[in-house]
């Protein structure tokens, strides 16, 4: 049965994740003033856990947060999968839930 049948509507938060995930996996990177013009956020507010844990990455070496550009660095396209699930809130409860953790 598909989502909607199932009444399951996308809420606006899903579908800025969903861009920002698209982007990382087809692009390697974000435009974060496109993000912002198109769906009237502030994207550094909106996604401030999430920035927090890319900090780790970006030490890593993953990914690089330069003001209005985020993008992987080439070590970080074997790892898309890894930075895009950042943004993914259901696969994030699915982690803390496995691990006890609370949700960001």
């Amino acid at each position: 049965m598909l989502p909607v049948q199932r009444e399951l509507l996308c809420t606006r938060d899903d579908l800025v994740r969903r861009t920002v995930i698209a982007n990382l996996l087809a692009n390697f990177s974000v435009n974060v003033e496109t993000i912002e013009a198109s769906y009237g956020i502030d994207f550094c507010e909106a996604f401030r856990q999430e920035l927090i844990a890319l900090d780790r990455l970006e030490r890593e070496g993953l990914v690089v947060h330069e003001g209005k550009q985020l993008h992987l660095t080439p070590a970080g396209r074997f790892s898309c999968g890894r930075v895009a699930d950042i943004f993914d809130r259901y696969a994030r409860r699915v982690e803390t839930a496995r691990s006890g953790r609370d949700v960001l």
